[in-house]
């Protein structure tokens, strides 16, 4: 069980609690995880860093307009992604091989 009550972190597991404060916490790596930029629904693309509800709308734009993503270098065609928000997210986003759908190109 997770409990966050103000800037402490209470976990409980089996009997025990382990506290950390916030302070912890920031120095502590956030997991990682990856992204696929094709296959991703918006609530889940908004776990990237750096995106939002705008982010997501202009990514699944370009994903209508344009199709499938072939690389995450295509990032930089949409809008509010630049060289900085895309080496933030380098880390988190894939694309993967899609089976049995096509570009809409």
């Amino acid at each position: 069980m997770l409990l966050l009550v103000g800037c402490t972190l209470w976990i409980a597991n089996h009997g025990g609690t382990l506290s950390l404060r916030s302070s912890d916490l920031e120095q502590l790596n956030p997991p990682r995880f990856e992204t696929d930029l094709n296959s991703a629904p918006g609530y889940e693309l908004q776990l990237l860093p750096g995106v939002g509800p705008k982010s997501v709308q202009d990514i699944e734009e370009f994903r209508q307009r344009r199709g499938l993503f072939q690389s995450s270098e295509e990032l930089d065609e949409v809008p509010g992604f630049g060289e900085v928000k895309i080496k933030q997210l380098k880390e988190n986003v894939v694309v993967r091989p899609t089976q049995g759908k096509e570009s809409s190109q």
